[in-house]
């Protein structure tokens, strides 16, 4: 088994029948899939930590097709850090579908606002403290 990252959530529009395959009946510019990931090793700030994603689809001619997407992130050891290139309409939409999956929103506003900046600080103090800290 790897150590290091592995998937913690999966939030979007699809179904789960199995836990490592979501399924969709399409996925268009329109879908979106979120991702939280736990860390489960201490990860050092001089390596990258590598993910993969691959979408198995078939075309409208019949043909089955995969594409993979790679990606190595660099660790690093304050939120600012993280925050400072990141796109911040994705990271809204993120914490957007938590509270929904929450249900943060049938909450009266000034409460299900302090919920959410809760969830946001809880959320940032386990990736930084329960995994063991960043080397």
């Amino acid at each position: 088994m790897y150590a290091g990252l592995r998937v913690d959530q999966l939030t979007g529009n699809f179904n789960l029948s199995d836990p490592g395959a979501p399924t969709s009946g399409t996925l268009d510019a329109d879908q979106a899939l979120s991702v939280s990931f736990s860390v489960t090793a201490t990860l050092s700030t001089h390596q990258y930590a590598s993910i993969q994603c691959a979408v198995l689809h078939t075309t409208t001619d019949g043909h089955r097709r995969v594409r993979v997407i790679n990606l190595a992130l660099q660790v690093a050891d304050l939120a600012a850090n993280v925050f400072r290139f990141a796109d911040m309409d994705v990271v809204v939409a993120h914490f957007v579908r938590q509270c929904k999956l929450y249900r943060l929103h049938d909450l009266p506003p000034f409460e299900s606002g302090s919920h959410f900046i809760s969830y946001i600080s809880h959320a940032n103090h386990e990736a930084i403290h329960d995994s063991g800290g960043v080397n």
